[in-house]
């Protein structure tokens, strides 16, 4: 976001800020100037997505989790997992959203993966789903690393809707499975957010990445898949997940996307972006 010197909000950023989403965060909040609260480090003015910048700390821990405003996995020490939380988008308060990262760093070099949850404050399923794969990880057994984000958007999961609440455009929601790759300096919250965590977290950590779904409040549905399955290696992966077709309702649907390059990265952020909820 950018960083006004002047004291007093012109009235386009005060009308920026007005139509914003007013919420409280449920962890700690830091009271900073505008640039330094969206996390954005300096060298990031026209930065590619993907481009490796480094972790950056925000000095700040909460419930013994450091805070985070951009992760490069190849920071961490191999061999065991990292507990984080990443500051996410900065409210009208002052305060800031955080996002519950946890990273398995395997002990050997290898393909890094993302599996994301909570997209959809009221599919908790898919919570469940990756925080049960996490637990069963050992780092030390492992080559590569898996990075898991299973709160996306807390301020939906919080009052178990499916969209973020965005109240200071009266009684309009924001679906954030719909933001995707969202814009920095977005007029809604959750498009700020969305812009955050691809570019920050997301994206510069990911060969693959799975979206993990399941079927929302008043929605019966069996398990399925969606994926590109022109691209060989995410048709490989979808093959791996076979849906049962006896399954019962709310089983896990799972959205698929890979990344091998960054050559790749328009037509990929546009599937990522087209994903069905």
């Amino acid at each position: 976001m950018p960083d006004n010197s002047k004291e007093d909000l012109d009235r386009r950023d005060f009308l920026i800020a007005s139509i914003a989403t007013a919420g409280a965060s449920a962890a700690l909040a830091i009271n900073v100037d505008a640039a330094s609260a969206q996390g954005t480090p300096a060298s990031s003015a026209g930065a590619a997505p993907g481009a490796r910048e480094g972790t950056v700390y925000a000095g700040d821990v909460i419930q013994g989790k450091k805070v985070i405003r951009a992760l490069d996995v190849n920071d961490l020490e191999p061999g065991r997992k990292h507990l984080l939380y990443f500051q996410g988008v900065q409210m009208p308060t002052g305060q800031h959203w955080y996002v519950s990262v946890t990273v398995a760093k395997g002990a050997k070099s290898g393909k890094r993966g993302v599996l994301v949850s909570g997209v959809h404050g009221d599919e908790m399923s898919s919570v469940h789903t990756v925080q049960t794969v996490m637990n069963q990880l050992n780092p030390a057994e492992m080559s590569g690393t898996v990075t898991a984000v299973t709160d996306v958007s807390r301020p939906a999961m919080e009052g178990m809707q499916r969209r973020w609440p965005n109240s200071g455009r009266g009684i309009d929601l924001v679906d954030m499975n719909r933001e995707w790759p969202g814009k920095e300096n977005g007029v809604t919250a959750a498009s700020r957010h969305a812009w955050l965590l691809f570019n920050r977290l997301l994206w510069p950590n990911a060969d693959f990445a799975i979206d993990f779904h399941t079927g929302t409040t008043g929605f019966d549905v069996t398990a399925f898949n969606i994926g590109g399955m022109d691209v060989p290696e995410i048709k490989a992966m979808l093959d791996l997940y076979q849906s049962d077709r006896s399954s019962t309702i709310m089983c896990i649907p799972v959205c698929c996307i890979m990344r091998f390059s960054t050559s790749a990265s328009r037509p990929l952020r546009r599937r990522l972006a087209l994903l069905a909820s």
